[in-house]
């Protein structure tokens, strides 16, 4: 049986903010017992930074300024010289989630990366392999200050169409709204579509498009990527024409794979969604919207309290 490190913590869910104390327990099982000479413990924090293909031949200079960007290291020491007993080992570990940076919400991208991890190294002594576990936990940011509604009116006609020749497309409307592009991380986006009339061939489907956009900068230039993060289908099939058929939109947003709307120097995460509508004669229109996501701020628990997840 092969040694085993472990990291637990004490926050089942590993949702932390600033100025929480991170607690927990580092667990070695061996079946025979061994020597170290230091058990240490990092608290990371880094934002990572990387050019989509297509962009690589354009802008060769990021390569230089595209570091990972460190938002918080810390180290504790667990344990000096010293000997793991056979069988089971625990050291118990307290450390602060604080900074003079400032933390942004754990985010992975497709192109940036906010990531948050606690690394423990068990420093053996000669001619012996020292030992690594590292575990990621989440990093909320809430915002105390309010953020006003503001609402969005739909409404896809054949005039929203570019570039097709008269008569290609048949006569529809869709119509409907967005309640609001100002979104709470913690609640669903909603709203209602109403499929007004269409026309033969009719409609194949209705989608709620929710995409990141994610743009690295430097002096040299800035590599601007739309991709998307999740689809959720809310009609499929030539469904019931009329105001009276209102049809409900509710989507979450996925954590980890969003965060608040945020601009710095050297990067920016944006996000939009696009209503698309797909016809049976396979053409495609969307309607685009920009959403400011962020977080509003609750009374946070005590570090070594539970939370519900979200």
């Amino acid at each position: 049986m092969a040694t085993i490190l472990d990291i637990k913590l004490n926050r089942f869910d590993r949702v932390y903010r600033a100025g929480d104390t991170i607690t927990g327990t580092v667990v070695v099982q061996d079946p025979k017992g061994f020597s170290f000479k230091q058990i240490t413990l990092d608290l990371e924090g880094a934002i990572g930074l990387q050019l989509s293909a297509k962009s690589v031949g354009l802008f060769e200079a990021f390569y230089s300024s595209m570091k990972p960007v460190t938002i918080i290291n810390k180290r504790t020491s667990l344990a000096q010289e010293g000997k793991c007993q056979r069988g089971e080992s625990t050291f118990e570990f307290s450390i602060e989630l604080a900074t003079d940076n400032q933390l942004h919400e754990t985010y992975h991208g497709v192109y940036i990366n906010i990531q948050y991890t606690l690394v423990v190294d068990v420093i053996m002594g000669a001619l012996k392999q020292n030992m690594k576990k590292s575990i990621e936990f989440i990093v909320e940011a809430p915002e105390s200050k309010s953020v006003p509604v503001n609402a969005a009116k739909l409404n896809i006609i054949p005039a929203s169409v570019e570039r097709v020749h008269k008569g290609a497309i048949p006569d529809f409307r869709v119509c409907g709204k967005i309640d609001n592009l100002n979104c709470d991380l913690r609640k669903p986006l909603t709203g209602e579509i109403i499929v007004d009339k269409c026309d033969d061939p009719g409609l194949a489907s209705i989608d709620l498009q929710l995409i990141r956009i994610e743009t690295c900068g430097c002096s040299e230039g800035v590599a601007r990527e739309a991709t998307e993060i999740q689809s959720v289908q809310i009609a499929s099939g030539d469904v019931c024409q009329g105001e009276q058929w209102v049809m409900p939109i509710h989507m979450f947003f996925p954590r980890l794979f969003t965060c608040p709307t945020m601009s710095s120097r050297n990067f920016k995460i944006e996000f939009e969604v696009n209503v698309v509508v797909k016809l049976a004669n396979g053409m495609v229109i969307a309607e685009n919207f920009p959403l400011q996501l962020y977080r509003q701020g609750d009374a946070a628990p005590s570090s070594n309290s539970t939370r519900r997840n979200r």
